[in-house]
């Protein structure tokens, strides 16, 4: 699925998209079927709350 640039694109604006503010990101790989994503977080929740923000987001406009 992620092989179609147009939703790759998709995904790496969502990472990118509260850089610096909510999280620091480092680095991020969109895979044809996965992600890897280097980022640097306040704590745990805020991990946890951006990783599902992250998978609602991005499900919510592929799916569109």
């Amino acid at each position: 699925m992620l092989r179609e640039p147009e939703l790759s694109q998709i995904v790496m604006n969502s990472l990118l998209h509260f850089d610096n503010d909510r999280y620091a990101p480092t680095d991020a790989v969109v895979m044809p079927n996965h992600v890897h994503v280097l980022v640097a977080f306040r704590d745990e929740d805020s991990l946890i709350t951006q990783c599902k923000s992250w998978k609602h987001f991005t499900a919510t406009q592929i799916n569109k």
